[in-house]
Formats: C-alpha cells, sequence, structure tokens
C-alpha cells in the first residue's frame, strides 16, 4: 500500500456488498454472513467477533504524558512510522493528503523513554475489552417482540405453509435472542438506535453568512493552522465569534472610546452574533448589561479591580435595558456553568487573562497605526 495509507482493498469488496443488501434482506446474522460469502468466486469467510483486545490500555503505560503526549493527530490524513538514526521509533504526517512533503522534520516521539535513552514498549498480550451493558433494553425486546408477533400471524393466515415454512426458523432465531437479552435486566448502556455507531463530535455547518462575496472565509469564522506535536507546545486556540459565542453565553467586551474609563464590561448574550447581511443588526449581538455587585462608587464608576480581585463579582444591571452592540467589540465568551448562580456571577481567570491580552494587542495595533499615520505626514 501507499505510505500513510490504513486501509486495503476490504472497502471495495464492501461497497458491492453494500449494494447487495440494497437489493434483499438478509434477517439473521448467518445468513448476513453467507451473503458475503456469497459475493465474489473466491469466497472471504467471515467470523463474528466476540473479543475485542483493549489495545489502548495495553499501550497506555508506554506512552508519553502530560506535555510530553501527542495531540491534534487525529485530523492528519496520513501518516508514517519509522526509525529515526539515533534508533527512535518516531512518527511524521500531512494534513492533507495533498501536502509535498512529510513533517516535523524530525519526527514525534511517541513512546516513553528509559533512563538510558530506550523506548519502553508493550510486551505480551493486550487483555480483552470488558463488554458494555446495552441501553434502551426494553425499546429492543418491544421491538423484536412486535416483529415476532406479525410473523405469526402471517403464519396462522397462510394456507399453503410457504409463509410458514420462511418464517417460522426467523420466529425461533429471534424468540432465543428475545429470551437471551430479557435475562440481562435493565442496567444497559450500548445503544442500538444509531445503528451501532457511536455519534461523532458536532461540527460547523458551513453556511453563506461564514464567506465573503468572493469565496474567502469570513475572520469571524476563521479556523487556527491545525497543530500536530507535543502538548507543551501547542498555542493558545483562537477566539472565532461567530463560533464561539452563542446566546446564553457570558461576554466581555471592550469600551467602544479608548478614553472611557471602564475598559470591559461584562454582559449576557440574548442572542447569538447575527450575520444575515440584509438584516439591520448585521454583525451586531443582543446583549444585557453586567454591573460590579457593590456599593463602592469607585468601582461602580472605573471597575477598579476587576482583573485583580480574585472574588470581584457581577450581577445583572436592571437599570439598563437590552441593547444591540457591535461584534468587533467582543474580546472573549464563555458558557456559565449549569446550575451556577445567576445573582452573581465571577470571571474565570483565564477569561481575564484572554481580555487582558486583547486589550494589550488592539492598544498595540492602534499605537503603530497613529505612528505610521504621522510619519508618513510628516514625510508629505
Amino acid at each position: 500500500m501507499m505510505v500513510g495509507h490504513t486501509h486495503d482493498d476490504i472497502d471495495a469488496s464492501f461497497g458491492r456488498w453494500s449494494m447487495k443488501l440494497h437489493e434483499e434482506d438478509f434477517p439473521t446474522i448467518p445468513l448476513l454472513m453467507k451473503s458475503y460469502m456469497d459475493l465474489d468466486h473466491m469466497p472471504v469467510i467471515p467470523h463474528m467477533i466476540e473479543e475485542v483486545p483493549d489495545f489502548k490500555a495495553f499501550i497506555k503505560p508506554y506512552m508519553l504524558k502530560g506535555g510530553d503526549r501527542l495531540v491534534g493527530h487525529t485530523k492528519a490524513q496520513q501518516f508514517r512510522f519509522y526509525i529515526r538514526d539515533d534508533g527512535l521509533p518516531a512518527m511524521q504526517f500531512k494534513l492533507l493528503c495533498t501536502s509535498p512533503n512529510w513533517g516535523p522534520d524530525d519526527g514525534i516521539l511517541v513512546w516513553r523513554q528509559d533512563n538510558d535513552g530506550k523506548c519502553l514498549l508493550p510486551d505480551g498480550d493486550p487483555k480483552p475489552c470488558k463488554p458494555d451493558p446495552m441501553r434502551n433494553g426494553p425499546e429492543i425486546i418491544k421491538g423484536i417482540s412486535g416483529f415476532i408477533e406479525y410473523w405469526k400471524e402471517l403464519c396462522e393466515e397462510d394456507i399453503t405453509r410457504r409463509v410458514r415454512d420462511t418464517h417460522e426458523p426467523l420466529i425461533a432465531y429471534w424468540d432465543r435472542i428475545r429470551s437471551a437479552l430479557m435475562t440481562l435486566g435493565g442496567d444497559t448502556r450500548t445503544t442500538l438506535t444509531q445503528g451501532f455507531w457511536p455519534q461523532s463530535r458536532l461540527t460547523v455547518v458551513e453556511s453563506d453568512t461564514m464567506f465573503f462575496s468572493n469565496g474567502d472565509v469570513r475572520e469571524e469564522f476563521a479556523m487556527d493552522e491545525h497543530y500536530v506535536g507535543p502538548a507543551r507546545n501547542r498555542p493558545a486556540p483562537s477566539f472565532r465569534v461567530g463560533v464561539d459565542c452563542h446566546e446564553g453565553y457570558l461576554v466581555l467586551v471592550r469600551a467602544g472610546d479608548e478614553e472611557h474609563p471602564k475598559p470591559i464590561w461584562l454582559v449576557k448574550a440574548l442572542s447569538s452574533p447575527n450575520f444575515v447581511r440584509t438584516s439591520p443588526n448585521f454583525r451586531q449581538i443582543e446583549v444585557e448589561y453586567c454591573r460590579p455587585s457593590t456599593k463602592d462608587q469607585n468601582v461602580l464608576r472605573t471597575y477598579l479591580g476587576w482583573d485583580t480581585k480574585k472574588n470581584f463579582k457581577w450581577t445583572m444591571d436592571s437599570a439598563y435595558t437590552p441593547v444591540w452592540i457591535n461584534t468587533d467589540t467582543i474580546l472573549c465568551a464563555w458558557k456559565p456553568r449549569k446550575g451556577s448562580k445567576t445573582e452573581t456571577m465571577t470571571i474565570p481567570q483565564k477569561h481575564i487573562d484572554f481580555a487582558k491580552d486583547n486589550l494589550a494587542r488592539i492598544a498595540a495595533a492602534e499605537n503603530d497605526a497613529e505612528n505610521g499615520y504621522e510619519a508618513e505626514d510628516g514625510d508629505v
């Protein structure tokens, strides 16, 4: 196979099999397996997997941990493993199969090392995974029972015995499965309602609001360059207004006037950011304001201590009605913890640091713009 590919010709075989399954039903596991055996002139003999080795637990003690652990690798499309000149096994990747070069140049180490610099590698055989009990058991048993009763009615109404000859074995087969499921009890977890497959992560669905008229991605929805490597070297993610800010979130916004005595405001989002070009509130978000939970007039006037006092608390400001503000003023946003009090709120330290960093970068950019303008004016 081509370096970096982890699939084989079995995919083509499954493709032909799926077409066959569209044409005919196979109501039992043995019939389903036989249908695959009959697919080609040289039959492939399938077998039921009754035990899965717990490979993750087998290698986990030997993998790098903490800041040295590998992150971001699930997004890459191709991998290759090799032995470096120093004798250590390493990995390289390509984010896209069309990328010209493998990276990084020195490779990525994934195994722990002993005091002599040799890799610690697993030995022996992995133990089997512990089976998970089934979820939605009563609903599944009810569904199987419905089929069994339906088939029994067909057999009773049949006077030619043709239906009985084909359906009585099905009734006996699924009745045994129903009996086995009923003996498992009510403690069930694994769901079968999604076709035996686990649900994947939620992804952002692309829409016209994410793009400019020329097809470029709007800044509010832009993605960071994907990182693959040790966790300690992963850069902090960027804040994307169009993806990371939603209705119900708490939001830190900056004052529109740089001379304003209050450097930031805490608000609660009453809507998600609006990026519908025809809307009168395009690139705006509806919010209600918060204020410091104190009677100190100096703090109320300047928000003194918002970024230094650990227990600086906020409360909703009933003196102001909800308003629409520009999304350009948003510094960061986060989802309140479930069950957290709404009377008084505190800003998590990581969001304080993120907002302060944004304020510093904005001030530096504005200062550079002013200095550049003055230099050009002097030249004229």
